[in-house]
């Protein structure tokens, strides 16, 4: 039973505050100067107390912190080192001109949808995570730690922008001197939170995960989280409004919301507060009406709402004068250009005298006309369409397509597959380096005997090293699509006669939830619209989720379902373990890196009645590096060597048993499991895996076409019925 505990029964937990200071400040050490820890604790009231600390004073610090959340105030802390040398006024909050470097990346997820992106981010995982409520809904922060302190704070600050916009997280968390909950303390909700649900609860940090967790190279994150398109980013103040003394960073984003509305609330330098919060409304796109509707509520004793009005509007006016309106949403732009401009439908022509616009009618189709569907490799890979292959990590998909990419540049038949045309390939892998992705090629065609000049001209390959693509990403005005990276590729691929693309991962093209099925299928259409525009194939390669140790389906594909829903093709790698590989038959030595590959969807082609089966097999190249390879692999048949006249014996055996009332048992487990008359008449050893398993699958073909059957006698030793094998439809010596 779960037992509700009263906001009165919490309290700061001394030890974890340390261990949050701790974790924070665990490199501070390494830069020059007076790095301190600021803390901002807010009352009920929203009156702010500040106070700083050295890092050798962490235990004051948690002291300060523990009392004054226990005087139901709530803590905050400068997540980066604010220099202890600066020109700070008593109890000032440090600006962002104060902090030395940043040792952190960011985020705060304040509804479920922001935690749902962090948590689904295919990108550099967070090192640390924060759960700062539960109710309504989840709440939390997620921490990035830096492999190295960042001094450049105007690209920190881009990368801290490109978060909050890729994860729609909270957009104002993006300057250096932004203050976050410590964790180990109580939120202590105030009457508006109250009001909107809220209860207060304990704040906890999270640093060890089921994987483990590096800090990040800065460069990694800047390529994770690339620069937001229409947010601007700009070191130099700007002035507005009847003040122009008064200065706003708003280009920085560097105000935060939340504080400046107690300090309106509370009377605090009321004008240019107002001034600030109603110039980061209008950067966020919000009309005037809705600006209004949140800052009626300032109206200070004295005065009217008309008072309050009038004062905003000159702030709303002045911004906008400035330019801090966002620039038209894309999404909204990109559907006017749908609309046909000949909308006459009802006239044969258009207003213009051009063609008028769709629906399209159906004109005599001529059958022999019509072009052929332009196969390139068997049943995968297809001109003018996306197809996907789907696995977990570590099995050997990458390999798998980069050998299906060698077949297609040479034209053999390397995995015993048909090659319907030999084109240029272009693999772009963009998970490794160009070095790996070399070493890989090497062995295959070490493994397959193909020269340099087989592929001379023919084949292409970049690594995440010597190409970035990002196609589509998350901002503030929803998803943006890279229209000019999009046509250059085109121009690349037709340019050089490239037939078959090949895409690994599918994650690192975009930037978008990887879970919403409307910013995947704009990130589907734009590889579809590739596909058509340069007639290649276009092949995805993806993930799927974990499993808990079942096979993996065209539905366990990672992710939203848009993408296999626009793919022509599909299909789904699965590890065959050793144990599975020798109940099939495989010899104990060959029962190493087997992979299975099913056919989860084909729409232009009948899905494959059997499964496929590949190897990897490693291979040493010149330079002493062992790499494994995909290779043709085949099941044994199980039935080699056994005839109908085996059959028409062991049926002879069952009838002999039956007669003497001890009929052979269908179950496995029995001693007198029908399998052993089978290994009596076909000379293999029970005791060995693989005679086992052969045993076994001939007595469940044979039950199935009807030679032998199950069915109920009486057990008398055991006094109750059993399930015995007896024979089925008797074998006549003529078919023998």
């Amino acid at each position: 039973m779960e037992v509700s505990v009263s906001g009165a029964e919490l309290q700061a937990s001394a030890s974890k505050i340390k261990d949050f200071i701790e974790y924070i400040t665990q490199d501070w050490g390494q830069i020059d100067g007076n790095p301190m820890i600021e803390l901002r604790c807010i009352s009920q009231s929203r009156s702010i107390n500040v106070a700083r600390f050295s890092v050798d004073w962490i235990d004051e610090a948690v002291q300060h912190a523990e009392a004054m959340n226990k005087a139901k105030q709530n803590i905050y802390m400068c997540i980066n080192p604010v220099d202890g040398d600066a020109n700070i006024g008593p109890n000032n909050g440090a600006k962002d001109t104060d902090i030395l470097a940043a040792f952190f990346q960011f985020a705060d997820a304040d509804d479920a949808d922001g935690m749902n992106n962090i948590l689904s981010f295919a990108g550099p995982k967070f090192t640390a995570s924060v759960k700062t409520g539960t109710q309504p809904y989840l709440r939390g922060h997620a921490y990035w730690q830096l492999e190295e302190p960042v001094y450049n704070l105007d690209a920190w600050r881009d990368v801290q922008r490109s978060i909050a916009h890729s994860l729609q997280t909270d957009q104002v968390v993006v300057n250096p001197s932004r203050i976050m909950r410590v964790a180990g303390t109580v939120s202590w909700p105030n009457t508006d939170k109250k009001a909107k649900g809220y209860t207060p609860e304990v704040v906890t940090m999270r640093t060890e995960f089921s994987d483990d967790r590096d800090p990040v190279p800065f460069q990694r994150m800047m390529r994770a989280f690339p620069p937001v398109k229409g947010v601007t980013s700009s070191a130099t103040p700007y002035t507005f409004g009847s003040d122009s003394s008064f200065q706003i960073d708003i280009g920085q984003q560097a105000m935060d919301r939340e504080l400046a509305e107690q300090a309106i609330i509370g009377g605090t330098d009321w004008h240019n507060n107002v001034i600030k919060l109603v110039a980061s409304y209008v950067s966020k796109g919000l009309t005037d009406g809705e600006i209004h509707q949140l800052t009626d509520r300032f109206t200070m004793d004295g005065y009217t709402v008309d008072d309050t009005r009038r004062e905003v509007q000159q702030a709303i006016n002045g911004a906008r004068a400035k330019g801090w309106t966002p620039e038209p949403d894309p999404q909204v732009e990109r559907m006017a250009t749908q609309v046909p401009k000949n909308q006459d439908a009802l006239n044969d022509k258009g207003d213009d005298g051009g063609e008028a616009s769709w629906p399209t009618p159906v004109a005599e189709i001529n059958e022999i006309a019509l072009p052929k569907r332009r196969w390139v490799y068997a049943k995968h890979h297809i001109r003018k369409y996306v197809s996907v292959t789907a696995s977990a990590g570590g099995i050997g998909k990458t390999s798998l397509t980069m050998v299906e990419g060698l077949a297609v540049a040479t034209g053999r038949e390397l995995l015993g597959e048909a090659v319907r045309e030999t084109t240029n390939v272009w693999i772009l892998n963009l998970e490794d380096p160009l070095e790996e992705m070399r070493l890989r090629l090497a062995a295959a065609m070490n493994h397959y005997k193909i020269s340099h000049d087989d592929i001379r001209g023919r084949l292409f390959m970049d690594g995440e090293d010597t190409v970035q693509i990002t196609l589509a990403a998350e901002g503030r005005d929803g998803v943006m699509l890279n229209e000019a990276l999009l046509k250059y590729m085109a121009d690349r691929i037709v340019e050089n006669n490239i037939g078959l693309v090949i895409i690994d991962p599918f994650v690192s093209v975009h930037m978008v939830n990887e879970n919403s099925n409307m910013a995947v299928q704009q990130v589907v259409s734009m590889l579809r619209r590739l596909a058509r525009d340069t007639e290649a194939a276009v092949h995805a390669v993806h993930h799927v989720r974990k499993g808990n140790g079942e096979d993996a389906t065209i539905d366990s594909v990672r992710g939203a379902g848009s993408l296999i829903g626009a793919a022509r093709a599909a299909r789904v790698i699965n590890r065959i373990t050793p144990e599975d590989a020798i109940a099939l038959g495989v010899e104990e030595c060959d029962a190493l890196g087997i992979f299975r590959v099913d056919d989860g969807k084909a729409n232009l082609a009948p899905p494959s009645d059997k499964a496929v089966y590949r190897r990897m097999q490693s291979v040493e190249i010149a330079n002493g590096e062992h790499i494994g390879v995909a290779t043709q692999f085949k099941l044994p048949d199980m039935f080699d060597g056994v005839t109908v006249e085996n059959a028409r014996n062991v049926q002879k055996l069952v009838q002999e048993a039956e007669a003497n009332q001890t009929p052979y048992r269908a179950s496995v487990q029995a001693a007198n499991y029908v399998g052993h008359a089978v290994a009596q008449e076909l000379n293999l050893d029970w005791e060995k895996d693989r005679d086992k398993a052969k045993i076994k699958a001939i007595v469940k073909k044979w039950i199935k076409t009807n030679v032998l059957k199950t069915a109920e006698v009486h057990d008398t030793r055991q006094g109750r019925e059993v399930a015995a094998i007896i024979v089925g439809e008797q074998i006549r010596w003529d078919e023998i």
